[in-house]
């Protein structure tokens, strides 16, 4: 079986993401699996059609608290029958398709922290 290669490393984060969507008209929280430059993974049971574009706003937790805010498509769901075969959580996976100059430098700064962080430990 081949492997994918990623552009954007994974960072296991598990936080709170408010999605602004158009339909149903509204808010819904959804909380993160994991982050990465490229964009988030949201845990939930209730999913988003793939190719669904929504407003996306969360809090890293750095020394600063800071607010990302982005407009993500969703790029695919994970249905709950087929959880356990790929060892994820019932969900769906979002690519960023527009932030910010800001707010891509604070989650660039961030997710550099992060790997600090991991690579530090050994």
């Amino acid at each position: 079986m081949n492997k994918i290669k990623r552009r954007h490393s994974r960072h296991p984060l598990s936080i709170r993401v408010n999605a602004e969507l158009n339909e149903p008209a509204g808010n819904s929280y959804f909380y993160s699996e994991d982050l990465s430059y490229g964009g988030i993974y949201l845990k939930s049971d209730f999913l988003l059609e793939q190719g669904d574009v929504v407003e996306l706003s969360f809090m890293l937790p750095d020394e600063h608290g800071s607010q990302i805010k982005a407009r993500a498509r969703v790029v695919w769901v994970n249905l709950q029958m087929i959880e356990s075969m790929q060892g994820r959580s019932a969900g769906m996976g979002l690519e960023f398709i527009d932030m910010s100059d800001e707010c891509m430098h604070r989650l660039r700064d961030f997710l550099a922290s992060q790997e600090i962080e991991i690579t530090g430990l050994g």
